[in-house]
């Protein structure tokens, strides 16, 4: 139980750390190795996530990953949106090392016109089923989750009766039960939240991926001067570059909340 308390500081610690470090990427500029730095981080965060939720025995053992996938959410948000601002001043100049390792994966200096609008209308389909098939799918599993727990809450409390009227268990067990019973309701219903600001967010990165090609767009050819074919191509790979890297960390919450919501406590 010691172990327990101490991993509930350290991740309340861990939760209040990143709400600072978002307050600064408001505010600060940030140099294009610190990006790096945080989207890596904020990568290792989601990985971890899926981890602990997979060698979870009982779901409720993690009984603060509703408010960890809030946190690591709002987290990846503000992190692209600095990644946005980063691109959108320095243009061809982008020196980010992550963003452009995935950017020249896709595009090469040989890239035409013709493999640069295939390459788009692929990550427009793929983001198209991320969002309804992933995201739609996490809150919808979630949803019956706590539906479902609600549901069942006093007839379980009223099993727990029965069994305590009976003789089967003491009124220390009972108490117990009951008290498991409410933080397992109260556990899937904050996880429902979470999973709704998931889907929040993934409408929010492709917004965001949106104004990443039109206000480079915008900035290149009316303020820089430059092609239009020239523009298309550096903020299209940016800007998928960017997403890649933020769509990742959300598929893999997205996913541990899933499996949070659907299993049972292994026995």
């Amino acid at each position: 139980m010691k172990d327990e308390g101490n991993f509930s500081r350290f991740t309340r610690i861990g939760i209040v750390a990143i709400i600072v470090i978002i307050g600064a990427l408001l505010i600060l500029p940030i140099p294009a190795l610190l990006l790096d730095i945080l989207i890596a981080f904020n990568l290792i965060i989601a990985l971890l996530i899926l981890l602990i939720v997979l060698y979870s025995k009982n779901p409720t053992d993690f009984s603060l990953f509703p408010s960890v996938v809030l946190a690591s959410a709002v987290f990846c948000l503000f992190v692209n949106i600095s990644a946005t601002r980063l691109i959108l001043v320095k243009g061809t100049a982008f020196n980010g090392q992550l963003i452009c390792f995935v950017s020249s994966l896709a595009f090469s200096s040989e890239t035409g016109n013709q493999e640069l609008t295939a390459v788009f209308v692929i990550f427009i389909i793929l983001t198209i089923v991320y969002v309804l098939f992933v995201a739609k799918g996490c809150v919808r599993i979630s949803e019956v989750a706590a539906r479902f727990m609600l549901d069942s809450l006093p007839a379980k409390q009223m099993l727990i009766d029965s069994k305590y009227s009976s003789g089967a268990i003491d009124q220390a067990e009972a108490a117990s039960q009951k008290e498991q019973l409410q933080i397992e309701s109260n556990f899937f219903g904050a996880l429902y939240g979470a999973s709704k600001f998931i889907s929040g967010n993934i409408k929010v990165e492709i917004i965001i991926t949106v104004i990443n090609i039109t206000g480079g767009l915008f900035i290149g050819i009316f303020f820089r001067g430059e092609l239009l074919t020239d523009v298309l191509k550096t903020y299209i790979s940016l800007a998928i570059g960017s997403d890649i890297f933020f769509m990742v960390p959300s598929l893999l919450v997205a996913v541990a909340v899933g499996i949070a919501a659907a299993r049972k406590a292994e026995t």
